[in-house]
This record gives structure tokens, sequence and C-alpha cells, in this order.
């Protein structure tokens, strides 16, 4: 699995009073350029999509979601968004789940009681399992933590069955864990 890991994009951020959406469309442009180039497969983005918690502007969410329509269209398989402390309230990326999810673009905005979570089983093109990511919003409250529990689609999910007739794989059986830096790719299995 090829992996694309990026942080802080901060669309709708303003420098000495100037709005920055020219430097955001052309960051999105070459983000969307690298993962067809490097055939990345997943895509994590770790918070601060916008750049502060009042509504973006029509402008930063047509970036956004151009860039998302563009990464799925470049062959990016699946796609998984944390909310940052810039993105609040977190109900506002997590809106549109019903739409995205559907394109294998998953968002967290929160942990949580009563909220579906962020752990994704995640498939390879044949079905089989692929990876297992657990996806943490950063500035968990202890709320957060202490009623979190893993979502019902992991949790109901269909066992994979080898051909054999093998049972489940474990994450052991998927291979070893990957970490990604920021901005660049790496090939390997989870």
């Amino acid at each position: 699995m090829n992996v694309l890991h990026t942080a802080d994009w901060h669309l709708g951020m303003t420098l000495c009073g100037r709005r920055r959406d020219k430097e955001a469309k052309e960051f999105l442009d070459w983000l969307a350029g690298v993962i067809e180039r490097e055939s990345v497969d997943l895509l994590l983005v770790t918070g601060d999509i916008f750049d502060n918690g009042s509504p973006p502007s029509a402008t930063s969410q047509s970036l956004y979601y151009r860039f998302l329509t563009a990464a799925a269209a470049a062959g990016c398989r699946h796609i998984i968004i944390t909310a940052g402390n810039h993105d609040s309230p977190p109900a506002f990326l997590e809106a549109p789940r019903e739409i995205l999810e559907p394109l294998n673009i998953h968002i967290v905005g929160k942990a949580g009681a009563g909220h579906p979570g962020g752990t994704f089983l995640l498939d390879r093109p044949d079905g089989k399992p692929e990876c297992i990511v657990a996806a943490v919003p950063p500035y968990l409250r202890d709320r957060d933590i202490r009623h979190s529990t893993p979502p019902a689609s992991l949790l109901m999910k269909k066992p994979y069955r080898s051909a054999k007739g093998g049972s489940s794989p474990s994450i052991r059986k998927l291979g070893k864990p990957h970490v990604s830096c920021s901005l660049k790719t790496g090939r390997g299995s989870l």
C-alpha cells in the first residue's frame, strides 16, 4: 500500500490581511498530481483543513471538495481525514459523511459515545483486508477517551476467509505497521 500523509492545509488562510486562495489551489493541484504520479492508495490528512473555527468561505469549501474529487479520480482508493484544532466545530467536517463514505472518503471530527469512531478496515481492490487505520482526532477531551468504542462497521464486517478455508486474518497476518512522513509516500504493507 502506498501511503501519503499530510496535515495543516489551512484553506481560507489570510496573511497580512490578504486571502491565500490562489496558493491553496496551487498546493491542492500539486498534491493531486503527487497522488496520481505516485499511485497513492491511502491519503491520511491529520487535521486543520480550514484555517479557523468559523465557517469556511465558499471558495475554501469549493477547493476542498474539488480536491477530494480530484484525488479519488487520480486513483486514491482511501482518504481518511481527522479534524484538527482549527476545524471547529468538528460537525462541519463530518456533515457530508453519507455522501463521502461511498467514495471511500472518511472524516473523523471527534471521538466518543454515540459517534461512529475512527477505526477503519481498508480493503484491497479485490475486497480482501489490506490494513487497519485508527484515525484519532487530536485534542481529545477526557470524556471522548472514556466513552469511545469501536465502530459497528468494523465489528460487523464479514470475516475474510482464505481460498483454503482458513479463518479471518489477524493484524499480524496483515503485515508490519507502516508509518509515513508528511508529504512523502511510502510503499509497504500494514
